[in-house]
């Protein structure tokens, strides 16, 4: 058995699943190894049973399936793909940017003095566009003006936001950091392409606390407030090994949006239980998060 993470997706996912994933393959007496990158001739001349990936777009991992029908394929993460004989699918349940950034914005208001907050998000896509402005209605439900008691009082108020184009150099992440200084900014929320490893760790170093739709890097967790995103696979995955060890293809289980690597001396127990039942209402439609779904624009 092969996990194969590539070196995008960073190591903490890797770390996450790895023990998981090497108590599985000893049970069923399988060799098991990690890699950043698994190509057809590895899967045909290695023997390799069961595949386990993440961070693979859905063509590579279409091609990857077809080369390999004696292979079974277990695909952690978000897809447009469906699942095949030889495919098996753990995705979110909810893949909506613009209702895991309202979360954090909601989240992040809650937690955080004088409401001094900002996104940064991706620019020019519609992604980025739902993260920024369901991180700000997401600060505003919780706070309507959010106007800080004690200065600075930058204009306009609290959340600021930060957006820079896929690739952006490190003197434009210098420039968001330098600027969150000057303004006092306490918690971050950072999603998407934008939330890289390097980029979650040059903040909390610079001293911010994070919200992020990905997992945290290995020695953030001081800094880190929690995740929004599927809930941990270890579950379902276990509910489907049966099944993928037989070579039996073809679940899709919905993993139901959750916050996990909550930190709780900032996210109590008691805010946890207040924003559950907020996200109840969200899910249900009777909050919403003003953001259109498809183009990521405010309503």
């Amino acid at each position: 058995m092969v996990l194969s993470v590539p070196a995008t997706e960073g190591a903490a996912l890797t770390a996450e699943l790895q023990p998981l994933l090497g108590e599985l393959a000893a049970q069923a007496g399988m060799h098991f190894e990690t890699r950043q990158e698994i190509v057809p001739t590895d899967l045909q001349t290695e023997n390799v049973r069961l595949a386990v990936i993440a961070g693979l777009d859905d063509a590579s991992l279409s091609a990857l399936a077809a080369s390999a029908p004696a292979t079974q394929f277990l695909l952690i993460g978000s897809t447009g793909l469906q699942p095949s004989a030889n495919l098996s699918i753990l995705s979110a349940s909810v893949q909506r940017p613009d209702v895991q950034a309202f979360l954090a914005g909601y989240i992040a208001a809650g937690v955080t003095k004088d409401w001094r907050v900002a996104v940064v998000s991706e620019a020019g896509t519609a992604p980025g566009k739902a993260a920024r402005w369901g991180f700000t209605n997401g600060v505003d439900f919780f706070c309507g003006l959010c106007q800080p008691v004690y200065p600075p009082f930058p204009i306009p108020s609290y959340p600021l936001v930060w957006e820079l184009a896929a690739g952006a150099s490190q003197g434009e992440w210098d420039a968001a950091l330098a600027y969150f200084k000057e303004w006092q900014v306490q918690t971050v929320y950072l999603a998407g392409t934008v939330a890289s490893d390097e980029a979650l760790s040059a903040f909390a170093g610079a001293g911010f606390n994070l919200i992020s739709d990905r997992i945290p890097p290995t020695g953030l967790q001081e800094r880190w407030i929690c995740s929004i995103g599927a809930s941990a696979p270890g579950e379902a995955l276990k509910t489907i090994w049966p099944d993928l060890i037989s070579w039996k293809g073809g679940a899709k289980v919905d993993l139901p949006l959750a916050f996990t690597h909550i930190n709780q001396a900032v996210f109590s127990p008691g805010r946890q239980q207040y924003v559950n039942e907020m996200l109840a209402d969200l899910l249900a439609g009777f909050i919403d998060t003003g953001v259109d779904p498809v183009t990521g624009e405010k309503r």
